[in-house]
């Protein structure tokens, strides 16, 4: 106790004046050196370090072992391949950096002396952090036997001493201060921190190092994620590089055969355009032979007729003059076209055929793609083969979408844009061409069938054609057809529902929100009267199969449908109104006969909101006729006269229907122009 305790005050200023607690003051700087001098490799520093091509640093020995275990030679930071393995040799000046920084760096190991030998130093047992002293087994024999001794707090020798006592109290820190997070001593706790609430560092440091554990295994956890998407990104580039190949290798192809179509025209088109020439001057040789044959015939006879003219024997000229004077019969010889540039209707023709055959080669090049997606749809999900697999992981791995260095967004795959094109493409083919739907229908719902493969992407499939039946313009009844041919040829049916379930569910989120549609800005609006216009289609052309096999419409969206209409009309807006006009020309007359079988009165009510509406309403003229047409036409059964009554000429008396001629779209034009083909094809037979 003599030796150790008086002694401890001086050798704590011994050492802050020799400057013994440098690595507090040198912690901060000395810590990013380390860092710069690290191998990305080992994580330790340098030893015998050497440069790659690329310019970053690495040990010998552990740069060889990564090369040794690879097949190519890249630098493991910036992942740089090395055609030839380069020959690696020690970067001196670095070596000589890091023998310094060794140098001047206090080493964390380095062993601790006793305090108390003078001539030899012995290695420190233990230390105390009451007597500020480590005692190598000789020295720490007065702790173990000395009953006042005993009650010191013993530690591993350490060569920082006074970080381990209070700098005020000079007592060793025992306790932790949680509302202040500091170590204190006894006197601390009593004074500045009575009230708080402090703990022994023991105690403490369980706490803590349960947090550690804790904060270690999130650490793993994300190292493995990073990993996971390193290889997500590895493989994901290696499916894009193998598509762009194939998708290459297909358009050199596609434009390969374009190109010889394309000669293969031309050379045709030169080939006639030789004939027609050949023809043309053949035709003309002739003629010119047949005419200068006919001069030489004329010329003799022309001398004949001079020699004749001058005779003086009247009874030769009269003789000879029957056949020198009348003409001989000449046929005529058909003319010859003076015409110098080239019909362009040979040429119409051949850019039409060629457009023929190009459309025809882009549809097997689509459908082509369509069933590769399909293939490989299925392959991910057997998960048979290593390209398959790797797809799966590339879609299947867990990533984290917060994360800055990766957004799955960024890598979409090619078969999800392949739907949307696709439906996309057919859609547009039906809006052009609506006569063209029963000879292209098998063709899209086979196309679908291969790529339909999973609740995903039917969801998507709805979603698009949802999207594209209520903002296209006119096309509310090829898609309310469409829908009708998908639903029940779609062959992929899920628990969550099928193509026609997720429509309808589809439809009633827009239903939901109807109040609010109406009441909303002008584009609102517009987007909510498509989609009550798309519902009047669906109701009329969707065909639900009842339990005796006999097709039925959905009752769902008849009530859907009277709700719509009292929404309209409860907000008696003038396109609000223009839109229950029109869905009531659509549907009036089957849903007033729906509703009279189940003896409802529906159509009644609706007729007193019209009645009301016209008189009280602030609506425009033309609307207000509109309604007026409506009232007329409903109270003449929907314009549904009998054959007997049928005129040949509609007029404003005789068809009630006269003025909401207005088709609601370019398919009911077609079906209108079709009846009234009809009616007169009856009355002229009758007649």
């Amino acid at each position: 106790m003599a030796q150790s305790s008086p002694t401890s005050p001086k050798r704590r200023e011994t050492r802050q004046k020799k400057g013994l607690t440098a690595p507090s003051i040198m912690s901060s700087s000395s810590g990013r050196l380390t860092e710069e001098l690290q191998c990305s490799i080992c994580l330790d520093v340098f030893t015998d370090p050497v440069s790659t091509p690329c310019g970053h640093n690495f040990c010998k020995t552990c740069l060889n072992k990564c090369w040794d275990n690879s097949q190519t030679c890249s630098c493991p930071y910036c992942k740089e391949t090395f055609s030839q393995r380069p020959d690696l040799k020690i970067n001196t000046t670095l070596r000589e950096v890091i023998d310094h920084y060794k140098k001047k760096t206090p080493n964390k190991n380095a062993e601790v002396l006793c305090d108390i030998c003078e001539e030899r130093k012995r290695k420190a047992l233990k230390s105390c952090v009451v007597c500020q002293s480590s005692y190598c087994e000789t020295h720490l024999e007065h702790h173990l036997r000395v009953a006042g001794l005993k009650k010191h707090k013993l530690m591993e020798p350490v060569s920082n001493l006074e970080e381990y006592i209070c700098q005020t109290h000079e007592r060793p820190l025992e306790l932790f201060c949680r509302d202040d997070q500091t170590c204190l001593c006894t006197m601390c706790a009593l004074s500045d921190h009575k009230n708080h609430n402090t703990v022994p560092l023991e105690e403490e440091s369980e706490e803590k190092k349960a947090q550690l554990m804790k904060t270690q295994k999130y650490v793993q956890q994300m190292i493995r994620e990073k990993i996971n998407k390193i290889k997500a990104i590895k493989l994901s580039a290696e499916v894009r590089k193998r598509n762009t190949k194939m998708e290459k290798a297909a358009r050199v192809e596609f434009f390969t055969d374009l190109i010889r179509s394309i000669e293969r025209c031309q050379t045709e088109q030169q080939e006639m355009m030789e004939e027609q020439q050949k023809a043309a001057e053949k035709q003309e040789k002739e003629l010119i032979e047949e005419l200068e044959l006919k001069i030489s015939e004329l010329k003799m006879r022309n001398t004949e007729l001079e020699q004749l003219s001058h005779t003086e024997d009247a009874l030769h000229l009269l003789r000879m003059f029957s056949s020198l004077c009348i003409p001989k019969n000449t046929r005529n010889r058909p003319e010859i076209s003076m015409k110098t540039d080239v019909s362009l209707e040979t040429l119409r023709r051949a850019l039409t055929q060629l457009q023929h055959t190009l459309d025809e080669k882009f549809r097997k090049t689509k459908l082509k793609r369509m069933q590769q997606y399909a293939e490989s749809r299925s392959s991910v999900s057997s998960g048979h083969n290593s390209s398959s697999s790797a797809d799966a992981l590339v879609k299947n791995c867990k990533l984290s979408e917060a994360s800055s260095e990766f957004v799955t967004g960024s890598y979409t795959s090619f078969q999800e844009s392949s739907l949307a094109d696709f439906v996309q493409e057919f859609v547009s083919h039906l809006y052009s061409s609506p006569g063209s739907f029963e000879s292209e229908i098998d063709y899209i719902t086979d196309t679908l069938n291969s790529c339909v493969t999973t609740e995903e992407t039917l969801q998507k499939l709805v979603e698009l054609i949802y999207i594209q039946s209520t903002s296209i313009p006119h096309f509310t009844y090829t898609g309310a057809r469409l829908c009708n041919h998908l639903s029940h040829h779609i062959h992929f049916n899920p628990a969550r529902g099928n193509f026609r379930q997720l429509l309808l569910k589809r439809c009633h989120t827009e239903y939901e929100q109807r109040e609010q549609a109406v009441r909303g800005d002008p584009d609102t609006q517009k987007k909510f009267h498509s989609y009550v216009l798309f519902l009047g289609e669906l109701y009329i052309n969707l065909e639900i199969k009842s339990v005796k096999n006999k097709p039925g419409r959905a009752n769902v969206l008849l009530r859907a449908l009277k709700d719509l209409l009292i929404t309209l009309f409860s907000h008696p807006e003038d396109p609000n109104l223009m839109c229950a006009v029109k869905l009531l020309k659509l549907t009036g007359s089957v849903l007033e006969d729906t509703w009279k079988e189940k003896g409802q009165s529906d159509m009644d009510e609706i007729i007193k909101k019209i009645k009301y509406i016209l008189l009280d309403a602030k609506c425009s003229r033309d609307v207000r006729t509109m309604l007026l047409k409506l009232v007329e036409l409903q109270s003449s059964n929907w314009g549904r006269v009998h054959t007997a009554a049928v005129s040949s000429v509609a007029t404003p008396d005789n068809d009630p229907n006269y003025f909401m001629n207005e088709p609601t779209s370019t398919q009911q034009m077609g079906r209108l122009s079709q009846q009234r083909i009809l009616n007169s094809q009856r009355n002229s037979r009758r007649f």
